[in-house]
């Protein structure tokens, strides 16, 4: 830290906000926030001071906390406020619960992170500038009070200020060095719309140094022209990685690939320029040239540390609070992902892995970039020179040195792996193999390592002489300076257990067992169907009897003992209880499910879910194995519910919808259709009632929009007008029933008199009112911890549903790759 400040007594019985300190940091001593009465300046409002603790009586004092946000570092209690700019500030984004803590550095505000919401209360940092690692203030259960955040971002401006004059000190004297204004080319991206940042700076480079010549001229070859109407089709944008400092363009997935070719021609150049603004400052346009180059192989050297890995801590041991054993799968696979993650390229990293333990082997699949994302030009004796004919070489050689990188990835991420199987594909990852490298531990730690770095200083222009000197068997076909198809590698036995879940009748282990309430992998399969024919014959009825309720009622009744019966001749239902789950990580919630669920077995128990008629005991105790119901069974029983209502038999309707309940009593559908069918009958105060108790279950940002939209509408119609603004409010947080709830919360503020609430105080009513807004940390911890338990255990199939589920959440990058992986895996490699 960049201060030294005088040490001050601490008043007894003073209470402290304890504070862990960066990854990193040296000062070796507690940190905490105090509030001291005696320190408060009389013309300004504060939250205490940040200071290092000697011991329980003496303090050193780092800075004080500002009420709202704000951080002046001082060594001494202050009088007043200080003039000028504090060094970090804590922004909450309007209408929202999230934000960035901003600091000063170099003289300049910067964004040091975002922060947001934690399960369970408090606040939680991430995407921290330059790729700090945050660790305990990025952690998912962080819960830090406003106070750490703002700290926090006083904790990075200091760290990157002392990383910055630890460079200045070892720079040596004799090297030029860019202007500032050179160095901050492409800051202007991050200041207006795309297409105007990226025409700011081609017109700079008539005027600017020999970085903004260069940025110039490479935008201008990468199609910076054509930008504008791929911004204005897709709503593009682009935005600075906090874990790379590199760029990324956000567009959607479906995008005409004649734009997508665009952006991502645009993205690469702007990489390629980043990692020559990063890099020493070339003296002239031919060195800066020279550079950018450079930056398509330099990064290979990051091979050797990720090689490593496995000697550091890796910081997914722990997931959810439990702790995966060193060498197994979620380990193995977690430590991959975070390699990958974070390396910096020149071209965004489309990629799936797989991993076979037994083996020793990882696959790798990755897709190439194409061709015209590489320099088109290069700067000779006599100016710039075409070198669009060596656009295909260029990709060979990129493709040979990622694959290397990508095997020091599964290398470093456990001693146990001894093969690594990396293929390349033109086109995206469901194009053709054009690739493919087979590397060996042993020989790739002797000579990989070592080749790549010859390669880097001394840059090998032959693809095949590449591919020999990095020890790999490669099959690679370049003709005409294009990659020709070839035959993809197997490896036997990486796919063993990719097979269908439904079919797979491997036993899981305690406690993961007892956690998801199952005893097979084919116990979590909730999408296999054997009765689509029947899912069709419901959706027929429906249609055929529109008029007539009481028809339909009776040949859905007759489907339902139809596919029962059929149920019961296959067998297997004794014991177990009847069960239905609307997707994967609802089913492994079972453990948690609220009152109401069925405690029947076998048949019968799908008949008579609540045990009413008498004939069996209505409580047999908890249930713990189940059978999957039919989509076409369930479907057909909530359309029964529907046309009793249509009826105007509201008991009846009632009572199907209970028994829809009592089959799927983690699922979202029959709760929601249950409320709707109260508020229909003019009840809203039993429909309220039961979308709370949907609250607590909630697992998907979906289900959770669509829950408080409801809920706003059954406390408008109560005359509950406050509580309805807040549950709109929180409603229009979810992408796909913003509009929806928008609109309804502006028709709402027009006929009552009540204010829109900020997101704060939305949910600060909701929870008041019992409205327990999800997510219950428990639920998360039982998904996090299912998911690892399923990768440990070999079953990816399984796992990778409630992993997406909490990436998706936490915009977990890591978990991403995690998740996808399990998903596809290494289609190329299964024999």
């Amino acid at each position: 830290m960049a201060q030294t400040p005088r040490t001050h007594p601490l008043p007894p019985f003073t209470e402290a906000l304890v504070l862990p300190p960066l990854p990193g940091d040296t000062a070796g001593l507690p940190m905490a926030v105090v509030d001291v009465a005696a320190w408060r300046p009389a013309a300004m409002r504060t939250w205490g001071y940040l200071v290092l603790l000697e011991d329980a009586v003496t303090v050193r004092i780092l800075g004080c906390l500002e009420a709202g946000g704000a951080f002046w570092p001082c060594s001494a209690p202050l009088d007043a406020r200080p003039s000028g700019e504090p060094l970090a500030r804590g922004l909450m984004y309007t209408g929202r619960d999230d934000g960035e803590v901003e600091a000063r550095v170099g003289g300049a505000m910067e964004k040091m992170a975002l922060w947001g919401p934690c399960p369970g209360g408090g606040q939680r940092l991430h995407d921290a500038a330059h790729g700090i690692d945050l660790g305990p203030y990025g952690a998912p259960d962080a819960h830090l009070d406003f106070r750490a955040v703002t700290v926090a971002g006083a904790l990075l401006a200091w760290r990157l200020q002392a990383e910055n004059e630890a460079e200045a000190e070892t720079r040596n004297p004799a090297e030029p060095e860019a202007a500032p204004a050179d160095k901050k080319v492409l800051d202007v991206l991050l200041e207006k719309p795309l297409p105007d940042a990226v025409d700011e700076i081609v017109a700079a480079g008539g005027e600017g140094g020999v970085a903004a010549r260069y940025a110039a001229r490479s935008l201008e070859a990468a199609g910076a022209s054509d930008l504008r109407a791929a911004v204005a089709a897709t709503g593009a944008d682009v935005v600075r990685l906090a874990s790379t400092h590199l760029w990324w363009m956000r567009f959607p997935p479906g995008a005409d690939p004649a734009h997508r070719d665009t952006l991502l021609s645009v993205e690469a150049a702007l990489n390629r320029i980043q990692l020559v603004l990063d890099g020493d400052a070339p003296a002239h346009d031919r060195a800066c040239d020279e550079a950018g180059f450079g930056a398509l192989r330099a990064w290979t050297l990051q091979a050797a540390d990720v090689l490593d890995g496995h000697t550091r801590p890796n910081p997914m041991a722990t997931f959810h609070g439990v702790e995966f054993a060193r060498g197994g799968e979620w380990d193995v696979r977690s430590r991959m992902a975070r390699a990958c993650e974070r390396l910096r390229l020149p071209f965004r990293l489309e990629y799936r892995y797989d991993v076979d333990l037994p083996s020793g082997c990882v696959s790798v699949e990755f897709a190439l970039p194409k061709a015209q994302w590489f320099p088109a030009e290069r700067m000779g004796d006599g100016g710039l020179e075409d070198c669009r004919a060596l656009q295909g070489t260029f990709v060979a050689l990129y493709g040979l040195r990622l694959s290397a990188v990508l095997a020091a990835c599964a290398f470093g991420s456990s001693v146990a792996v001894t093969r690594c199987v990396v293929s390349a594909f033109d086109g995206g990852l469901g194009g053709e193999a054009v690739m493919g490298c087979d590397f060996d531990r042993l020989g790739f730690s002797r000579t990989g390592i070592e080749a790549l770095e010859d390669d880097a200083s001394r840059p090998v222009e032959d693809p095949a002489a590449l591919a020999r000197s990095l020890g790999a068997k490669a099959a690679m076909e370049l003709s005409d300076g294009t990659l020709r198809p070839v035959e993809p590698l197997r490896v036997p036995g990486l796919g063993r257990n990719r097979g269908d879940l439904w079919r797979d009748r491997r036993p899981l282990s305690e406690p993961l067992s007892s956690l998801v309430m199952a005893e097979t992998g084919a116990d979590l399969d909730v999408y296999h169907d054997d009765f689509p024919a029947e899912l069709e014959e419901v959706r027929s009825i429906c249609s055929e009897e529109a008029e007539t309720p009481v028809m339909a009622i009776m040949r859905l009744e007759e489907l339902c003992d139809r596919i029962l019966g059929a149920l019961e001749d296959r067998g297997g239902l004794e014991g177990r209880s009847p069960l239905w789950s609307n997707s994967s990580p609802v089913r492994m919630l079972m453990a948690h499910a609220p009152a109401g669920g069925t405690r029947q077995t076998g048949a019968e128990g799908a008949r008579d879910p609540l045990g009413i008629t008498g004939d069996h005991d209505p409580q047999p105790g908890r249930p713990s194995r189940f059978y999957q119901l039919p989509d076409a069974f369930f479907e057909a029983k909530d359309a029964i519910s529907r046309r009793y209502s249509d009826l105007g038999d509201f008991a009846q309707a009632m009572a199907v919808a209970d028994q829809c309940v009592a089959l799927a009593p983690t699922s979202v559908p029959p709760r929601v259709r249950r409320a709707v069918l109260l508020g229909d009958h003019g009840d809203f105060a039993q429909a309220e009632a039961e979308l709370k108790v949907l609250l607590t279950m909630l697992v998907d940002t979906d289900d959770t929009g669509f829950c408080l939209y409801r809920l706003a509408f059954a406390y408008w119609q109560q005359g509950k007008p406050a509580l309805a603004a807040a549950a709109y409010v929180l409603a229009a947080r979810c992408p796909r029933f913003a509009d929806q709830a928008r609109l309804e919360l502006s028709d709402l503020l027009r006929e009552e008199s009540v204010e829109e609430p900020s997101v704060k105080q939305a949910a600060a009513a909701l929870d008041a009112d019992g409205a327990e807004l999800p997510l219950d940390g428990t639920l998360l911890d039982t998904l996090g911890e299912a998911g690892g338990r399923l990768v440990d255990e070999g079953f990816p199939i399984a796992a990778w549903r409630p992993l997406k589920l909490l990436a998706d959440r936490d915009n977990n990058d890591d978990l991403h790759s995690i998740a996808h992986s399990l998903r596809d895996g290494t289609p190329s490699a299964y024999l």
